[in-house]
């Protein structure tokens, strides 16, 4: 089944925007750990099969709110795995056009280090997404330049800052300045920055004035 956790505008952003959570449960009912689960479905074909189901659903999801007349933006977590389906985009273009929902309605999300481990696998099947109208985003977000330069490479829309970002945040200046800094410039590159981890209102206000656009957490 699927789970949906908001990714919520400090700027009056009326849109609504969710990451898709896959969760999985065995034959007695029991949800099984993502932890273990993903760490097998990177290293196996069934992580296509997910994969599909996943997206499948999804566009079904924006279906059913585009014909209420609601704007909702989808998050879709990728495995490593997805670059072997060579009839992904295909049938991903099909189905956005039979369903008429718009591609800019789904954003593929991958962690940095997925990332960085499969560019040269990625980068051809990112640019098709891309064409397609699709949003990338860039998660567990480090912010060096390394990191930077990553972004630019894939043509990232958003970019999720690690929660080490929030942490403490209210009390540290140093930090602060960091993160404004960070946002300015990912900003100069188009990107639009979600501040991951957030559990607690206090921390928002600071968010705010750093110019973070979005954030996510379970606050």
């Amino acid at each position: 089944n699927l789970l949906f956790q908001p990714i919520v505008s400090l700027r009056g952003d009326t849109t609504e925007r969710y990451e898709v959570l896959l969760r999985m449960r065995n034959r007695e009912g029991w949800e099984l750990l993502p932890e273990t689960v993903f760490s097998l479905v990177k290293r196996h074909r069934i992580g296509m099969v997910l994969d599909r189901w996943v997206i499948a659903h999804s566009i079904r999801v924006l279906r059913e709110r585009q014909i209420r007349g609601q704007a909702v933006v989808l998050f879709i977590n990728l495995s490593p795995t997805i670059v072997q389906d060579q009839e992904l985009l295909n049938w991903l273009e099909g189905g956005l056009r039979k369903t008429g929902v718009p591609a800019a309605r789904l954003v593929f999300e991958m962690t940095e280090t997925t990332a960085q481990l499969y560019q040269a696998n990625f980068q051809p099947f990112l640019n098709q997404i891309k064409e397609l109208g699709c949003g990338i985003s860039l998660d567990h977000f480090s912010g060096h330049g390394r990191s930077q330069a990553l972004a630019q490479a894939l043509r990232a829309d958003y970019v999720k800052l690690d929660a080490r970002f929030a942490h403490n945040l209210l009390n540290d200046k140093a930090r602060q300045q960091e993160l404004s800094e960070l946002t300015r410039t990912l900003s100069a590159l188009g990107m639009t920055i979600i501040v991951t981890g957030i559990e607690d209102a206090m921390t928002l206000p600071v968010l705010w004035s750093c110019g973070i656009d979005y954030v996510q957490g379970f606050f």
